[in-house]
């Protein structure tokens, strides 16, 4: 019995984890959507833009890292530098949509002043 106590501690552990790191995207979600309706100017095109951005992520993650994670000796170890990795981009969010709010007046004299224009632009 006592050998089984360690691996189930693990378990327990890593589950925990886990779920605390989908909670905190779900947090990220939800503040990126506030913080791109600064940008699109409407709730309903800030959320389009952040679910497409982080469905993208995901569906080019699992494809990019799918076919390698069979390979991999620690996958856990793995998963631990990938969550580290999306922590950075998830912090650098903020800076780089407060840098495009800097850009984005010369930019959008240089582009023509259609709405679609825009849009792709934002």
């Amino acid at each position: 019995m006592k050998s089984d106590a360690p691996s189930r501690h693990v378990t327990i552990i890593l589950t925990l984890l886990y779920g605390f790191s989908g909670m905190v995207a779900l947090i990220y979600e939800v503040l990126w959507q506030r913080q791109f309706s600064l940008v699109f100017g409407s709730a309903a095109s800030a959320t389009a833009a952040v679910l497409a951005a982080y469905f993208m992520g995901l569906a080019l993650g699992s494809f990019a890292w799918g076919r390698l994670a069979i390979k991999w000796r620690r996958p856990l170890l793995v998963y631990a530098a990938l969550e580290v990795l999306i922590a950075i981009g998830a912090v650098l969010v903020s800076p780089m949509l407060d840098l495009f709010n800097q850009i984005q007046p010369w930019l959008a004299q240089l582009l023509p002043q259609n709405p679609s224009t825009i849009f792709i632009l934002k």
